[in-house]
């Protein structure tokens, strides 16, 4: 329940929740959300960083139709965030398949510089 409560808009956010505690399962570190409203969460290691993803509906963590426009709006949110806002972001991508997975992986890093991927970690 703590992943979920996002104190920028004072309620519950599930999508970002599930993203949070894939992040946990697949690191083994522990995150706090940030109460700076541009960030989502805090991790120890890679510090304050942005969410972008799971594709969830947010009311409740359900399933989503995914389709490439949605894909498409991922990737251009992932882009922004690291590009122009100059954030440490987590792209989660659960419910995209392994192919979809590979084309969005390989549009985002041709349009960012090697410093800027650096501050992009997947949670597959």
């Amino acid at each position: 329940m703590e992943l979920a409560f996002d104190p920028a808009v004072k309620k519950n956010r599930w999508s970002e929740a599930i993203g949070g505690a894939r992040f946990e399962l697949a690191t083994g570190r522990k995150l706090k959300r940030s109460s700076d409203e541009a960030y989502d969460f805090i991790d120890d290691k890679i510090g304050k960083f942005d969410l972008k993803g799971p594709l969830r509906d947010d009311r409740d963590g359900s399933k989503i139709l995914i389709n490439q426009e949605r894909i498409d709006g991922l990737k251009e949110s992932i882009v922004t965030a690291v590009q122009r806002d100059r954030k440490t972001v987590v792209a989660d991508l659960l419910g995209i398949g392994p192919g979809e997975i590979k084309i969005l992986k390989n549009s985002i890093k041709a349009r960012l510089s090697t410093d800027d991927l650096k501050k992009l970690t997947y949670v597959e």
